[in-house]
């Protein structure tokens, strides 16, 4: 038996696939919960973070709050992308400097951690920047970073089953290693 575990990462709604391109997807992992025909989704909702420079001045900060953006660089992320918009509307009124946009939240952590910066991201892309001169906090408005899984309603197999539970009892561990440090600080 040959089975295809296809990751698709879509940001944009309007590239997200169609029933036509999915014929051989049994599995995949995408941020958004768009409902897509003949797929079955569950999605995980997760709060996003605020990544700033290790000595920022609001890394002492317990808690972030959308008026400490005030006067800040700030690294956005891609226009378009169901994250960009929730951070633009939970910003709303909040003059920052945009000065630099990002594709993906490794390399807007990568500039965080330079000093290029601040931003909000998702949680799972602070795992391979602990000690790497990025401090996380908490973010006082819930904005929504964690993403769905889907396969097709038609074709359900207990490999992928299993697949998904797993996926999801290391993410849930992984995401638990941030609680303290993201509650706490450095």
């Amino acid at each position: 038996m040959q089975r295809t575990i296809c990751c698709i990462c879509q940001a944009n709604p309007a590239s997200a696939p169609r029933p036509a391109d999915i014929s051989q997807v049994f599995i995949g992992y995408a941020d958004n919960s768009a409902q897509l025909l003949g797929l079955s989704i569950e999605s995980r909702p997760c709060a996003a973070l605020v990544a700033l420079p290790a000595g920022h001045r609001l890394a002492d900060k317990r808690l972030i709050e959308p008026m400490d953006f005030a006067g800040e660089r700030f690294i956005a992320l891609e226009p378009g992308s169901f994250g960009a918009m929730r951070i633009d509307v939970a910003l709303a009124g909040v003059p920052r400097l945009s000065l630099i946009e990002a594709r993906l939240s490794y390399t807007a952590l990568t500039l965080v951690a330079q000093g290029a910066g601040v931003c909000i991201l998702d949680p799972a892309a602070y795992l391979d920047f602990i000690g790497k001169g990025v401090v996380i906090r908490p973010f006082s408005v819930f904005i929504d970073a964690g993403f769905s899984v889907f396969e097709q309603a038609q074709r359900r197999s207990s490999l992928v089953r299993v697949l998904k539970q797993q996926f999801w009892a290391f993410y849930e561990q992984e995401l638990a290693s941030l609680e303290p440090i993201s509650a706490l600080g450095p």
